[in-house]
């Protein structure tokens, strides 16, 4: 099946994956399937073994990869190398993902999700559900999507999942290439807000339904080196304060795309994103409630009166609030 046109293009980003990258790569290639797939894997100049070890890959499998091995760091640059060197290079009906430290558990994951996509045109996307692991390979009790989120094959509610900010991770993405049309044709401006796997996540969910298969298949391993979750544990406090309020913008920017359909939703989150600012910079958070104010007026005169008092207390006494909300979350962490 190497020599068809594939039907589906898997894609997976390296960086400093020496210890995982093997394992991620033999979980991909061990996919059995009735169609033909590409791997389409991206080095952002690793500074370990990771581009020898994919060039092995690529040696035993000449056919099946495509690979772009970086010489300077594209993320260090800000360049958006996913919509500007990956995705032009994907061939595929479906686009699949893996970064090099997570990997598969199940050779039929992708025919699985196929067969779903296949039977339902509505269909933008299917998910399942995904194992955490340590560094060390320790089962975590994390899942995702968690059981209170999600516990059932079948259809998502889209308006279930619009608030939440990381429902289900990547390594279960299979979407339609479709539904990534503004992504890949540079027409949607959420690309300067949220990551690229959360860009993927709510194009889909606005390009069309979800469809969620309650099997595990696949392992994300949380904080690893060079991965996502352990460089946002590093952010300083005025990195914090940067990153909260570009969330702000983009899910207004999320409402506008999405005609609005979910602008309840989105106002409360946008609502509970300023008070989360407070922890960080009250000032901050104060300078930043005259920008949201004038979108939220509509929702705060009939949000829930717990959401009102929150918003008083905040008015009030925003250093008082902004202790609450510390001990809180510190009761929540134990």
């Amino acid at each position: 099946m190497e020599n068809q046109e594939p039907v589906v293009s898997v894609v997976m980003l390296s960086y400093n994956h020496e210890k995982y990258l093997a394992e991620a790569l033999a979980s991909v290639v061990a996919q059995e399937t009735t169609f033909s797939y590409e791997i389409i894997i991206h080095d952002d100049a690793s500074q370990d073994r990771s581009q020898e070890i994919i060039q092995e890959f690529v040696a035993r499998y000449p056919d099946r990869f495509v690979a772009i091995l970086q010489k300077e760091n594209q993320y260090s640059q800000d360049i958006n190398f996913d919509c500007q060197q990956i995705y032009p290079r994907c061939r595929g009906k479906y686009l699949a993902f893996c970064e090099g430290d997570d990997y598969w558990t199940d050779p039929k994951k992708l025919q699985k999700q196929f067969q779903v996509m296949e039977k339902d045109p509505d269909l933008a996307i299917c998910v399942h559900q995904v194992v955490a692991i340590t560094e060390e390979g320790m089962t975590l009790p994390r899942t995702y999507p968690t059981k209170e989120q999600l516990a059932q094959t079948g259809k998502a509610s889209t308006s279930a999942l619009v608030p939440l900010d990381y429902p289900f991770h990547t390594t279960s993405f299979f979407i339609r290439k479709t539904a990534l049309e503004p992504l890949m044709t540079g027409n949607t401006a959420l690309v300067h807000y949220f990551n690229g796997d959360e860009v993927l996540l709510r194009l889909s969910l606005i390009q069309g339904a979800v469809y969620y298969l309650h099997e595990a298949m696949s392992v994300y391993r949380q904080f690893s080196e060079g991965s996502w979750s352990t460089r946002q544990q590093q952010l300083t406090k005025a990195e914090q304060v940067q990153k909260i309020t570009k969330l702000m913008q983009g899910y207004r920017v999320f409402d506008e795309e999405s005609g609005y359909a979910y602008h309840e939703l989105l106002q409360e989150k946008v609502f509970s994103f300023n008070l989360a600012l407070c922890q960080y910079d009250v000032g901050a958070s104060k300078e930043n409630w005259q920008q949201v104010a004038p979108y939220l007026t509509s929702w705060l005169a009939k949000a829930p009166l717990k959401r009102r008092m929150q918003h008083g207390l905040f008015q009030v006494w925003p250093g008082l609030y902004q202790q609450l909300f510390k001990f809180r979350r510190a009761v929540l962490s134990r």
